[in-house]
């Protein structure tokens, strides 16, 4: 056999290296499994603490009604089981018709928002439900901007997520949602981040929003007032001082181990919807520091392992990356505004802690979930066009993979 020319020791060496990036995908795929594993795990514990807490934050108040001391635990369980439905579902359906769905359901959660409004209703306002308004925007923002390859073009391209965004928007400040508009803005804000509007889009975008916000909120006397009692201190005279104080007074009694599960005191009437809104609050009376900062790492965890699958997608599924980043930011964004309104930083009503809060916002968490579980399966497929041309990228231009390496 003849000896070997310097173009096809070059092409051997090319075919090996293409061998090795081929099990490196291979090995991701075997990572993503992995991420899927810690997830649903992390989805597990917090489940599982959530329905401890609320039994203990629920039944000093089932024995004073006369029900069973188990009657809010129960209920849980139901509505925990209706997450899980949905968590299931979203797995079981193809990617072509989560999809199709995400423009209806979008569609169908801001008809019924207009109709709460209009209507002085509280079919999607209320604290229980208005974590589907969310997860309808991330659908469809994860749709539209994949579409699009994350990369926005023109200015044009904008305008259908933007005037949706800003319907929004107003429903929930013309209802005098401060904590809703708060949460939607956050979770929106990411969503344009990552659909390629960039972060100095972004401020352009929400300096173009500050004009009809403002507008809205100069519109309504009581909204004014509301605005005003919080940025005075001291001026505020209502129950919802009262309750910051007691809340805050709750939260240091727990010191660094608590009182023990089902020993906290302010359970029994101080506190407004101690299962509800306020469980953190009870919870860190009644476990501590200690017990608050597990609760808050397993949160953590369940953030961490949502950006890693959004960012390993990349490369290879834009809708299921913005997706995992987008119902990631919902759950994780919806803790710390709660934590922040408990504490009296954030006016209004506040929203129900993420797994912990007694009523039907475990469903649409249990949702936002799912999705992001649904995402970390997604495997990258090794002949997609995308992958194939990272291949031939890595090939032509090494030295830009191997400073990554390092």
């Amino acid at each position: 056999m003849g000896r070997l020319g310097y173009d096809d020791w070059n092409f051997m060496g090319e075919v090996q290296k293409e061998q090795r990036i081929r099990k490196e995908s291979k090995s991701k795929s075997s990572g993503s499994l992995k991420s899927s594993f810690v997830l649903i795990c992390a989805v597990s514990l917090l489940s599982f603490l959530g329905l401890v807490c609320v039994y203990s934050a629920s039944f000093p108040i089932a024995v004073k009604n006369g029900l069973n001391h188990y009657y809010y635990l129960i209920n849980q369980c139901v509505y925990m089981a209706i997450g899980i439905l949905l968590f299931v579902l979203v797995n079981v359906l193809p990617t072509a018709a989560i999809k199709v769905l995400s423009p209806i359901f979008l569609f169908a959660c801001i008809v019924v928002l207009g109709i709460d409004v209009f209507m002085d209703g509280s079919l999607l306002l209320s604290s229980d439900t208005i974590g589907f308004v969310y997860i309808a925007v991330v659908m469809y923002m994860s749709l539209y901007f994949a579409n699009r390859n994350n990369s926005l073009t023109k200015l044009r391209q904008l305008l259908v997520p933007g005037v949706g965004c800003l319907l929004i928007l107003a429903l929930l400040l013309l209802k005098k949602s401060f904590a809703y508009a708060l949460m939607f803005l956050g979770v929106g804000s990411v969503m344009f981040v990552a659909g390629g509007v960039g972060v100095f889009g972004m401020v352009l975008l929400l300096l173009y929003l500050l004009v009809p916000v403002l507008s809205v909120v100069f519109s309504k006397s009581d909204i004014l007032l509301a605005v005003a009692r919080f940025l005075v201190p001291g001026s505020d005279s209502t129950s919802r001082a009262g309750q910051v104080s007691a809340i805050r007074n709750s939260i240091a009694s727990g010191a660094w181990f608590g009182k023990g599960l089902g020993m906290g005191e302010y359970k029994t009437g101080e506190i407004a919807d101690m299962a509800g809104k306020c469980i953190f609050a009870n919870i860190c009376e009644e476990t501590g520091f200690f017990g608050a900062l597990v609760l808050i790492a397993a949160f953590l965890v369940l953030g961490f392992i949502g950006y890693r699958v959004a960012r390993s997608l990349r490369r290879h599924d834009d809708f299921y990356s913005n997706m995992a980043l987008g119902c990631t930011t919902v759950v994780i964004w919806q803790m710390i505004i709660n934590i922040a309104w408990l504490l009296g930083f954030v006016p209004g009503d506040g929203i129900p802690l993420p797994f912990f809060s007694y009523g039907l916002e475990v469903v649409p968490v249990l949702l936002a979930c799912g999705l992001v579980y649904k995402a970390s399966r997604q495997k990258p497929d090794i002949d997609d066009p995308r992958v194939v041309e990272t291949i031939q990228d890595e090939l032509m231009f090494p030295e830009r993979y191997e400073f990554e390496k390092v």
